[in-house]
């Protein structure tokens, strides 16, 4: 082999032995993923979480913020619903690790029954943090976001749901470099909230009349007589919201030689919440967080490279009481004796503690053969407390105190290598293969206790605990080859066994991409390329599943774990001389899903297995131009389109109902079904519809709570080398939303249409039906204003004057508006919902505080 061989070898190597062992993918045009720039968004976009660099940039990948309260976690999901049995995230790698990204992750109270659960039901996890959001945003280098099986399948277990690839940032060589920030901000509420509405019986008896409780029905009953209809608006007559203070610090420094380099890092932030002081003491919402991260790389010769990377962050966080549910729903319609500070009675934090270590090792033994080592361990604790104390001026003054611990760990190794060889001619070969243990464990410890009014060491006592481990080895093969600059095909193979479950899973995919035209970049149209691609993957078997016991002696079903299998097809183009760059995919899958469920101990005990095949396929779209490129001037677009439709396409035994929602053949998954109103008439012409002058029909379909379709608009503008401005748009559509917060209110007495008999009769006769109607499934299409932000990079001579190389001044805003028709508060937020072990995400509007428009001054330096 000539030395100019070598060298193409070397550099091929380098390039591809990542793109198929685990974590270390690079952009590869064979598969449909995109690559996010962190640096770009925090640094210039005023992002502050994780999740701030992820919304809003790449087609299909969709997330859904918890709420306004502040430390609430965000709902990360790809291409549709996957499954029946639980609501899974996309599998994240840490510069090729595991790592812990629960969702809701705040569980202070045990579960009932010690864990035993007599009809396979666990209860619903409420919204909470999201573990990914642990990770800091300033540390971040790149995140590539790989779709679905047929990009995914080398990944191993999870990559069903997709994987997002996170790359942390490193020292370069060269002298020692100091880069530091300072940032604060102010965020706000902006909704606007409806009022509590209330019917007097001044002479009433019963005091429940006298103070509001006289609604429509019991007018009809004779239980009662308004004299008149009294209401009070809580959240805007007594407001209890306040501009919150958020702030920022961060200092990094970095550098290296030819024999290495090193990277270290520290951010502390503190955030206030949205509740004002003048009605509760100290904040219920604070959260702080410091973090700090060290790695460094070491070559001791040019053909080995040895790396260290560790990261430490602990924080602590309040979480407020639902305020909106409490208040919101059946709160009072009148304004004497109310206060803001009997709510606050709950009382719950979170401290979390958190440690990663990844030690790799690469080593090119010949010019063309790569090795790879890699062992990384990331460890949890999290420590959760929910104190009501004991009020004896409390209409239900008992206290409870519920505490919960959690001890989790991931431990990834691995060892893979990596082979390319000229075949013949043109023929390039790569061969990449490697082994793979993935070690999981969870310790997690409840206790309860209650006050009675001697405190709680003299109250009843309650507890609980849970062990679970999971143990898997997987090996890989994934084989490429380039013919010539046209053509390359791919192949790959990865095999996982569960020892915890005796099981196995086998995990195939294959790649072609053809570049059908290339021409100079003066020409109209450079490059055209055409890619396809086929794969398979699933969770590890029987994730989410809830737990169950059985009597001994039950037959149980053979039952295949769910698996999803993806194809898609693509092509890529440059146009204009590269002012304009273009990317298309289409891809259809098909998951191999099951419901289990026990059902009650009566007569012979079995287990109900229901398989079936849900059905996602859709189109995603990105189109980049360059509108104005000039010496001085740039303004740059970027418009991503897609489209999904999810189809549940067989089920053995359907529909399978669940709340408001239900699984139904040929309808989406997790699709609303209501009872629509046929008719009304106010037949003894009391001015009043009563329950019997309803007539309702069969239930029917109302709509599905997740976005069909969707588009983001990005908008870039630089002047002078100096000012530079951005604007992005999210606009998803196709979905509808149980407005639950409205149907509460009217079923406890508490919105105009239940109380007033000057509502239309039509308000009349839904407030008067005892089940959600369709009335309350609401359009919930949105168009937000994202983000908006401006920078400015300070003159070096400025810069100089505070002893720094340079300076960037940024003030950015994020959520300022949203455009909808929807009555709630936050068609985005509302679409959360609650998540249940055995179950799809059951979604509906409880009244979650939007999230808060908020507005960041960044001051960024560098020495």
């Amino acid at each position: 082999m000539s030395a100019s061989s070598c060298r193409a070898a070397v550099a091929l190597i380098l390039s591809l032995v990542g793109r198929s062992l685990e974590g270390q993918s690079a952009p590869d045009s064979t598969r449909a993923q995109a690559t996010i720039d962190p640096a770009t968004v925090v640094q210039q976009r005023g992002a502050r979480r994780l999740t701030d660099i992820l919304i809003s940039r790449v087609s299909g990948l969709l997330l859904v913020p918890a709420s306004g309260v502040n430390g609430m976690g965000t709902r990360i999901r790809l291409r549709g619903v996957l499954s029946l049995a639980a609501d899974r995230a996309p599998l994240v790698l840490v510069d090729g690790m595991r790592i812990e990204t629960a969702e809701d992750a705040f569980s202070p109270y045990p579960p009932p029954n010690g864990f035993v659960f007599p009809y396979g039901y666990d209860p619903p996890t409420p919204p909470g943090p999201l573990r990914l959001d642990d990770l800091n945003p300033d540390d971040v280098e790149s995140i590539a976001v790989l779709p679905g099986p047929a990009a995914a399948a080398m990944y191993g277990p999870g990559a069903d749901a997709g994987v997002l690839l996170i790359h942390t940032k490193r020292g370069r060589p060269g002298p020692a470099r100091w880069e530091g920030y300072v940032q604060g901000g102010v965020s706000s509420e902006a909704a606007h909230w409806p009022a509590n509405f209330g019917g007097v019986d001044s002479d009433n008896l019963d005091p429940r009349f006298r103070h509001g409780g006289c609604t429509l029905w019991q007018e009809t009953q004779g239980s009662c007589r308004q004299n008149f209809v009294q209401q009070f608006n809580p959240f805007e007559q007594r407001n209890p919201f306040r501009t919150a203070l958020r702030r920022q610090y961060g200092l990094s420094v970095s550098g290296g030689s030819a024999w290495g380099d090193y990277r270290l890092s520290g951010t502390f932030s503190g955030n206030a919440g949205p509740y004002s002081s003048g009605v509760t003491s100290p904040d219920p919402n604070y959260y702080r967080r410091l973090s700090g991260r060290m790695s460094g790389r070491l070559r001791p010769w040019s053909t080995l490279e040895l790396t260290l990377n560790a990261a430490r962050m602990s924080s602590d966080l309040r979480l407020p009481p639902d305020l909106p549910a409490q208040v919101g729903t059946g709160g009072p319609s009148d304004s004497a004796g109310f206060a803001w500070s009997r709510m606050f009675r709950l009382r719950s934090t979170q401290a979390v503690t958190r440690w990663s270590t990844l030690v790799e090792a690469r080593w090119s033994p010949l010019s063309w053969v790569a090795l790879r080592g890699l062992a990384g361990f990331d460890a949890l604790g999290q420590s959760d407390t929910a104190l009501s104390p004991y009020s004896a001026s409390d209409p239900g003054p008992y206290g409870s105190l519920s505490l919960g611990k959690l001890e989790q760990r991931h431990r990834t190794l691995e060892l893979g290598a990596s082979v390319t060889g000229t075949l013949s001619g043109p023929v390039v070969s790569t061969t990449a293969f490697g082994v793979q243990q993935l070690r999981d464990s969870l310790s997690q410890d409840w206790s309860a206790r209650s006050d009675f009014g001697a405190g709680f060491g003299g109250g009843p006592y309650a507890s609980a605990s849970q062990w679970r481990w999971g143990n898997s080895f997987g090996y890989y093969v994934d084989e490429r080859l380039d013919l010539g600059r046209r053509l390359a095909l791919g192949a790959a193979v990865r095999h996982d066994r569960f020892k915890e479950l005796k099981r196995g899973a086998t995990y195939p995919s294959f790649t072609v991409t053809w570049v059908a035209h290339t021409a100079a970049d003066s020409a109209p149209l450079s490059r055209l390329a055409f890619r396809a691609a086929w794969g398979s993957a699933g969770p590890r078997p029987f994730e989410g599943m809830p737990m169950v016991f059985v009597p001994i002696g039950t037959p149980i079903p053979k039952i295949d774990p769910e698996r999803t299998t993806s194809t898609e097809l693509g092509a890529d183009a440059a146009l204009l001389g590269g002012r304009v760059g273009a990317r298309l995919t289409y891809y259809t899958m098909r998951s191999h899903v099951f419901r289990v469920t026990l059902p009650p101990p009566s007569g012979y005990p079995f287990i109900d297995y229901n398989p079936g095949t849900i059905r996602n396929r859709g189109i995603e779209a990105t189109i980049t131009g360059q509108v104005l490129t000039a010496p001085r001037a740039a303004w740059d677009v970027t418009l991503s389109l897609w489209g999904n439709q999810n189809r549940l396409v067989k089920l053995e035994e359907s529909p399978i109902g669940f709340g408001t929602e239900r699984a139904a053949l040929g309808y989406p998954v997790g699709g609303y079904w209501a009872y629509p109103i046929r008719s009304f008439a106010d037949a003894n012409g009391d001015g009043i519809i009563a329950p019997s002058e309803v007539v309702v029909g069969p239930s029917e379909w109302a709509g599905t709570p997740y976005p069909t379709q969707g588009a983001m608009l990005t908008s870039e503008w630089s002047l002078g080398g100096q000012f530079r401005a951005a604007l992005t748009l999210d606009y998803r559509a196709g979905q509808r939303l149980f407005n639950q917060a409205a149907y509460d209110r009217c079923r406890f007495g508490t919105c105009q249409a239940a109380v007033d008999s000057r509502t239309p009769l039509a308000e009349q006769a839904r407030a008067a039906v005892l089940e959600p109607t369709t009335s309350y499934f609401e359009d919930a299409d949105y168009l937000k204003l994202r983000e908006i932000s401006l920078s400015f990079s300070v003159p070096p001579k400025m810069a100089a004057a505070l002893r720094a190389r340079s300076a960037t001044i940024i003030v950015a805003g994020r959520d300022l508006a949203t455009w909808t028709g929807y009555s709630g508060g936050d068609p985005e937020s509302g679409s959360y919902g609650i998540a249940a072990p055995g179950r799809p995400r059951i979604i509906a509007d409880e009244g979650s505080l939007p999230v808060p428009r908020s507005w960041t001054l960044r001051l960024q330096l560098a020495f």
